[in-house]
């Protein structure tokens, strides 16, 4: 697996994670939500009974005309005897309480068990304490108007969270004896009863809950991810990573690789495939090396057979040219004598073309037997200290007629000597070739350069003529075997074998060198640079043959 790509397994464990975090999360913080809110509606339910019962206490003191207490009793300690009745009887002093006393009295003991206290408010209280905070007053407001039956809220009271619940309180017949002159009357509620529940006891249930709501989900979560997780693992993962080992094992080249997979699913085919494709690539495999195999020994065959002609080619044409050159020179003695005897100007004309032509015959012997020689491996070499500026000189004089007949001007700098180590006859054969071309392709009225320098390194010798020039992509092919380009640059049909750069090159190579074309300093023409050592070079022979198998 490629750095920073996921694998299948891990995107199977994002992508359940995915659709499972989500969606049970969802459905816990759902029900966490609808926990809060029944245990809202239980704590109001249990608010709501507790008011009944401390109404309809209420309600029964007023129907009894009160209740004694005795005033040595611990529930008395609260009366005060100015609003009340006392009675002296046998068994001790007595005074009568209220339902409003009876109230303050049960919500005194209520705080003591610090589970709910209760009171009750009024809007024209008798007592202080039970005047109406701001939101009690509004609660009353809208149980005098028929607009609300309860109320409820979590707040503070007394610097501590609490839960109050409220319900209206409405005068009965008896009540109305001891409150007609405050303005009471029976169809409105002249006052509430505020029940009080510390927020502790439902903040605690509530964190619970949600506590054990997330403990459980992140159970439930990672149980799913981790079962779902190891049952693809089983069906899909492993079963797939033993096809993709199989799969490498074949691409390695091991067709006998195959796989077992008993899945009982499309899985399972898939690897029966797998194996049928294995089989197949077998037997594919086998029939092919027989068919390389055989193709090869044909092959072999014939290049055992083409190795032999074209060393019979290469006798051939070896032979041809030492025997030819004997004629050739004899001819070219008695072409000379003629000319030099011949009288008549129309024999001096057909002497003058045979001339010519016998000149292109020779030059092409020459370079055939040149070029068969240094393929074969069997040129010969004789390396002595040549001055470059010398024969850069003896070079110009040998082309000096050619470029006189041609009205070209050769120029020769070479300011100093330049010693190097090489094959004399062989460098001189390269620079009369390179001036033979340049001359060949020059305008008349042109000048041709041929130049000498040097560097630490190596010397260079360089031919620079005012031609067409070649272009960039022909100035690697000039160096190939047979390539030849039009003379004079003009489109004229091309002149020559195509082999005299070709040994130029494998010249230049031998001394350790390289010859290459160049664009020139000026805007046309072109520019050929031979390259040589300084220090003496080793003689590199054409690579030979490999030997026939």
């Amino acid at each position: 697996m490629r750095p920073g790509r996921l694998s299948l397994q891990q995107k199977f464990i994002f992508t359940i994670a995915l659709i499972i975090i989500p969606t049970l999360g969802g459905i816990f913080i759902w029900a966490g939500y609808q926990h809060q809110h029944l245990a809202e509606r239980q704590l109001v339910d249990q608010a709501r009974v507790l008011a009944k019962q401390v109404i309809l206490t209420r309600q029964w003191i007023s129907d009894s005309q009160g209740v004694l207490v005795n005033t040595q009793s611990k529930g008395a300690r609260e009366a005060n005897p100015m609003f009340t009745d006392s009675f002296a009887t046998e068994s001790g002093h007595f005074i009568r309480f209220t339902p409003s006393m009876v109230t303050k009295a049960l919500s005194e003991y209520s705080k003591e068990t610090n589970a709910y206290w209760f009171r009750v408010v009024s809007r024209f209280p008798l007592n202080p304490k039970n005047r109406p905070t701001p939101y009690e007053l509004k609660a009353l407001h809208l149980f005098s108007t028929g607009e609300a039956q309860e109320a409820w809220r979590f707040g503070r009271m007394a610097n501590r969270d609490v839960f109050q619940y409220m319900a209206p309180l409405y005068m009965d017949a008896a009540c109305l004896k001891c409150h007609r002159q405050d303005g009471f009357d029976e169809k409105r509620a002249f006052g509430s009863l505020c029940i009080y529940f510390p927020d502790i006891t439902l903040g605690k249930h509530i964190r619970f809950g949600h506590t054990a709501l997330t403990a459980s989900g992140i159970f439930l979560i990672g149980l799913v991810i981790i079962a779902l997780f190891f049952l693809l693992k089983r069906m899909v993962i492993t079963p797939l990573t033993k096809l993709k080992t199989m799969a490498e094992l074949m691409g390695e080249g091991d067709y006998n690789a195959r796989v077992e997979l008993e899945t009982g699913d499309e899985i399972q085919e898939l690897g029966q495939a797998f194996n049928r494709m294995g089989d197949d690539l077998k037997r594919h495999h086998e029939k092919l090396e027989q068919e390389v195999e055989r193709a090869t020994r044909e092959l072999c065959q014939a290049n055992n057979e083409l190795k032999t002609l074209d060393q019979l080619k290469s006798d051939f044409l070896a032979n041809m040219s030492h025997e030819l050159r004997s004629p050739l020179t004899s001819i070219k003695g008695g072409l000379d004598y003629l000319l030099r005897t011949a009288t008549e100007e129309k024999q001096k004309n057909y002497l003058s073309i045979m001339d010519k032509n016998l000149g292109r015959l020779i030059h092409l012997v020459s370079d055939i037997f040149d070029h068969t020689r240094i393929e074969a491996g069997t040129a010969s070499w004789n390396f002595e200290a040549v001055d470059l500026s010398e024969l850069a000189l003896e070079a110009s004089e040998i082309m000096a007629h050619i470029a006189q007949t041609s009205d070209v001007r050769l120029t020769v700098v070479a300011p100093e000597p330049v010693m190097i180590s090489g094959d004399l006859e062989r460098l001189e054969q390269v620079l009369v070739n390179l001036l033979d071309n340049a001359i060949k392709f020059s305008p008349s009225r042109r000048e041709v350069t041929l130049s000498v320098h040097k560097d630490h390194e190596s010397a260079y010798l360089s031919v620079e003529d005012e031609g067409p020039g070649i272009s960039e992509d022909l100035r690697a092919k000039i160096f190939k075997k047979f390539h030849t380009l039009p003379s004079s640059g003009k489109g004229e049909k091309p002149m020559g074998t195509g082999l005299g750069l070709f040994i130029c090159k494998k010249i230049a190579e031998a001394h350790g060198g390289d010859i290459s074309c160049e664009a020139p300093c000026k805007k046309k023409g072109a520019r050929m640079v031979l390259k040589l050592p300084l220090k003496q070079p080793t003689v590199v022979h054409p690579q030979q043959p490999p030997p026939p198998y």
